[in-house]
């Protein structure tokens, strides 16, 4: 990078980019990048293409807001820290997902490798899922992929405890009884989990507020 930007603080450079100096942020994303991915790869390992990309797409949607009270590294490091969060969320709901298949179809313990055998599980369940009532799927969203407690779910969804896990057990019961055994599309791209598509149809936390990183 030229000189005067290679010597500027990250503080000035801050500035500039929020006054609309693209130039500045390409600097910044320069200088912290190799640290960034370091510090991402210490907590979830070398596939972190994706989140390395997201991270610095949330600072530049978000630059706008920082406001100084701490430093530049600071406040980037916060916001890889809680993409490390959300990564530590999805791997956990992935093993939910996967116990769960694993409870209602009496599978036999998988070879990750076996993209097909993975695939038929993933199809399965979320056939199964999609096929449940709208008041089911939230619940069994928030039961099991979230993780939430029987009581937490009532106060949310403004439900008796009771119900949430009657709830709970109707859904497994539907599960059990329409899971079916699809054939593998070996077209079918694997990287799309139809699982978590579904989740991203069922609206679970409707309180949750939007990370607004001002820092």
């Amino acid at each position: 990078m030229p000189c005067s930007l290679a010597t500027a603080s990250d503080e000035d450079l801050s500035r500039a980019w929020q006054a609309g100096d693209a130039t500045a942020g390409s600097a910044l994303v320069s200088r912290h990048h190799p640290a960034v991915r370091r510090f991402l790869e210490r907590r979830l390992g070398t596939d972190i293409d994706d989140t390395v990309q997201d991270v610095w797409t949330a600072v530049s949607t978000t630059i706008h807001r920082y406001q100084r009270r701490s430093s530049f590294r600071t406040w980037l490091f916060a916001i890889a820290n809680n993409h490390v969060r959300v990564a530590y969320r999805a791997q956990d709901r992935d093993r939910r997902i996967q116990a769960l298949a694993k409870d209602l179809l009496d599978l036999p313990t998988q070879d990750p490798s076996d993209v097909c055998s993975h695939r038929q599980t993933l199809d399965r369940l979320a056939a199964g899922l999609i096929a449940l009532p709208e008041s089911l799927q939230r619940v069994m969203a928030l039961y099991y992929f979230e993780g939430q407690a029987a009581a937490e779910i009532g106060r949310g969804l403004a439900i008796p405890e009771n119900t949430v896990r009657s709830r709970v057990r109707r859904a497994r019961e539907l599960l059990a009884d329409a899971l079916g055994g699809p054939s593998c599309d070996p077209g079918i791209r694997p990287e799309f989990d139809p699982v978590r598509a579904w989740l991203d149809t069922v609206v679970v936390q409707p309180t949750k507020q939007p990370l607004r990183y001002a820092a």
